[in-house]
């Protein structure tokens, strides 16, 4: 599957490097966001792994061993005006996204809290290349604290349904 893909898409290496990098930093950028240090260094690790044989069976070269290498590639792909920058196509994609989230999880007159709740939740560097505007910062800061409960509770959840099924 991962080699069919690789065959299909004409990426660069270093896109295809930035893609790994993303997936394998994706969750803990969110929590970041929100202020939650999710991750274990083991759990760290075995993201890193997975996402490093995923990359080797798209035949993806240079891809980094270790977490802070992933944190560098996403970082220096993202800064770099010769692969991230504004472009009508990437202005157009993130809309689209934006689209695609709204119509799945949201009812219409609620679109407007899914634009800003995805909005809040990515890097003013992103938000400049997608073409998107800052979200106001009490509408950012709101969004993040309720995220932050959100995933907290469901932490706590998690963790108690687990207890209990030990139990049995």
């Amino acid at each position: 599957m991962h080699d069919h893909f690789s065959r299909t898409y004409a990426f660069s290496n270093e896109t295809y490097v930035h893609g790994i990098a993303l997936f394998t930093l994706l969750f803990d950028e969110i929590f970041g966001h929100v202020g939650i240090d999710a991750f274990s260094e083991a759990e760290k690790d075995a993201q890193v792994q997975h996402w490093r044989t995923i990359a080797e069976q798209m035949h993806v070269k240079d891809v980094p061993t270790t977490w802070a290498g992933m944190q560098q590639a996403l970082r220096t792909y993202e800064t770099s005006p010769d692969w991230y920058r504004r472009t009508p196509a990437g202005q157009r994609c993130a809309e689209s996204l934006v689209g695609q989230f709204n119509h799945r999880w949201l009812p219409r007159p609620l679109h407007p809290l899914g634009r800003a709740l995805l909005l809040s939740l990515q890097h003013d560097h992103v938000l400049a290349a997608i073409g998107q505007p800052k979200p106001p910062a009490i509408v950012a800061r709101t969004v993040r604290v309720g995220m932050r409960l959100a995933l907290r509770l469901q932490q706590r959840t998690a963790t108690r349904a687990n207890q209990s099924t030990h139990r049995h």
